[in-house]
């Protein structure tokens, strides 16, 4: 994949987390929900018009296993700082076969 569209791609990617707390705020009463969800919908929509241009040009099977990750793995970070979720051996378990993965898919 391009490096120009694996750097957009991660950056979307990441806005959508970001955009996934704001709708976890909202869904569970920490803060403001009526603005956190209005949040989380203006950035749902910044997100699926940029996908809709990266999928124009990078391959799903290549595109769905790295957003994946991506995604998991920020959530993992934000679920943890931000809502205080709790870490077990099972999640970091998990978390460490997804980047084996993606590092498998990645090699040449």
């Amino acid at each position: 994949m391009n490096g120009h569209y694996t750097s957009l791609m991660i950056l979307i990617t990441c806005l959508g987390a970001v955009g996934d707390s704001f709708l976890k705020a909202s869904a569970s009463g920490k803060g403001a929900k009526i603005p956190c969800f209005i949040a989380a919908c203006c950035i749902y929509c910044c997100t699926i018009t940029v996908w809709y241009f990266i999928m124009k040009k990078v391959d799903l099977s290549t595109l769905g296993p790295l957003y994946a990750v991506i995604s998991i793995s920020v959530l993992f970070v934000i679920g943890t700082i931000l809502f205080k979720e709790q870490i077990s051996l099972q999640k970091i378990v998990g978390m460490v076969f997804a980047l084996i993965a993606i590092y498998i898919m990645s090699a040449r």
